[in-house]
């Protein structure tokens, strides 16, 4: 009886220690330093190419075609007459220049053209200062009306002129 219980505790050490040393190969042979999950030259030649030929085919997607409005990203000099309006097409910055007035036309009552000289919001109807910095975030309507027999104004970003 006792060689029986023996082999049975026997039979089952020699079973846990096949069992833990197969494991232990199984696992050496999958993840060892021989064959990693991914591999460098995978990377290099496999996927990296695939990401750039993905990304080369995306920007080259993009339409380069020139938008309606004039856009800079130098300040121009626009010469504005009486009863001209001079609209943001996208964000604007402008500088109304001395010999000149003009006016905030904006068709929002909350919001008009930011006054970054001064720190103050020009709201429609109200006099635009020669000299300041003024931006207009978006194109929504803002813009500023000539009141003098001309106006010089340096302007950047796109604008329409109506």
């Amino acid at each position: 009886m006792k060689f029986k219980k023996n082999l049975k505790l026997i039979t089952i050490a020699v079973s846990a220690v096949i069992s833990v040393a197969a494991a232990g190969l199984a696992f050496a042979t999958e993840f060892g330093t021989d064959d990693p999950l991914i591999s460098k030259s995978y990377l290099d030649n496999v996927f990296y190419t695939q990401v750039t030929e993905y990304i080369d085919a995306k920007i080259a997607s993009i339409p380069t075609s020139a938008p309606a409005a004039a856009v800079s990203t130098e300040y121009q000099v626009i010469t504005l007459t009486k009863g001209q309006t001079l609209y943001a097409r996208s964000s604007m910055e402008f500088i109304l220049r001395p010999g000149s007035q003009a006016t905030v036309v904006s068709p929002l009552e909350t919001n008009g053209i930011a006054n970054v000289s001064t720190s103050i919001e020009l709201y429609n109807g109200h006099e635009v200062p020669i000299n300041n910095y003024c931006i207009i975030p978006r194109a929504d309507g803002r813009g500023i009306l000539c009141t003098s027999d001309v106006a010089y104004v340096m302007v950047r970003g796109a604008y329409e002129i109506a």
